[in-house]
């Protein structure tokens, strides 16, 4: 009873918050595809087991912005946050939830995260596609790879809201994207490129916190499709580091203060990327783990430069 009174609350607060500005045009969509690669069925673990039916009664029933306010508040401490930092974050999520509700690219936009969680095996796979209302030839593409909770409409809003030049294809797998799958991305690129009758030769691979894990893990099988990889508060597990050919073109940013990947091993993984893949640039915000949320100007400044630059570790 406590999370249902807790994700209500959260609810009223987003439908009470408002700000007012128009946002970039474009298009956002909620797409199934064809795969022959299906996420795993998301297991409720052991402990949380006495709460799933309401859990899954509030995916079908609430809000996304409300579901996932709702549950930082309760599961904040778990993810190592202390009180004031839960409740900064949750003020952050409310007011990027109010204006993705203001954005009409979002106007009915369905929430990904029952697929996310879902507990019946899925029949296709899933992704979010955003376009500008005019595509221009060879188009800026960024394939984006979510972090643990599922795919949240804040990535798309906040990428979209940074490149609203740029096609942003963003798959669901399971609750993050760490030990997702290299077929179901490729089938879900070749999906989203015949949609939109598009080719490009800049196109790039962006994966944040657990999916930026599983991005390094990725980036390698299907090297050939990127320009580059941009890893955002996270780093690659040393099996991984060595997997990656010597010309890849690679940006990690971190938090300074990030709780969940501390700067210290953030920097140590940077040492050895750098000695496997000369180019590779590593870049720190004054921030914690959520900066693209918090320094979401200041983040995705930094990966334009590193687009613009063709991945080149001298791009500031």
């Amino acid at each position: 009873m406590k999370i249902w009174i807790v994700i209500l609350a959260s609810s009223i607060l987003l439908q009470a918050t408002t700000i007012v500005g128009s946002e970039i045009g474009g298009r956002v969509e909620s797409v199934y595809f064809q795969t022959t690669a299906l996420p795993p069925l998301y297991v409720v673990p052991q402990e949380l087991k006495a709460y799933e039916g309401i859990f899954r009664a509030g995916l079908q029933a609430l809000p996304e912005g409300a579901l996932a306010t709702g549950a930082l508040l309760l599961g904040g401490q778990s993810l190592g946050l202390t009180s004031h930092e839960t409740t900064n974050l949750n003020t952050l999520l409310i007011k990027t939830y109010s204006r993705i509700a203001e954005d009409p690219a979002f106007k009915h936009l369905p929430s990904a995260l029952s697929y996310c969680f879902s507990a019946q095996r899925q029949t296709n796979g899933h992704y979010f596609l955003y376009h500008p209302d005019r595509l221009e030839a060879n188009p800026l593409v960024i394939v984006f790879l979510h972090g643990f909770g599922g795919n949240f409409q804040f990535y798309v809003w906040a990428l979209k809201t940074s490149f609203p030049d740029a096609v942003i294809i963003a798959p669901s797998w399971n609750v993050s994207w760490y030990g997702g799958s290299p077929q179901y991305l490729a089938q879900a690129l070749a999906d989203a490129g015949r949609r939109l009758n598009i080719e490009t030769a800049n196109q790039w691979l962006m994966g944040i916190s657990a999916g930026g894990r599983g991005g390094f893990a990725i980036y390698p099988e299907l090297s050939s499709q990127f320009r580059g990889y941009v890893c955002l508060a996270s780093v690659p597990e040393p099996s991984a580091v060595y997997r990656l050919r010597k010309d890849s073109r690679i940006l990690m940013l971190n938090g300074a203060r990030d709780p969940m990947v501390p700067v210290e091993y953030a920097r140590k993984q940077a040492d050895l990327l750098r000695r496997r893949v000369p180019s590779f640039t590593y870049r720190e915000i004054q921030s914690d783990h959520f900066f693209i949320l918090s320094q979401r100007v200041e983040t995705f400044s930094i990966v334009r430069r590193f687009f613009e630059s063709g991945g080149s570790a001298s791009a500031k």
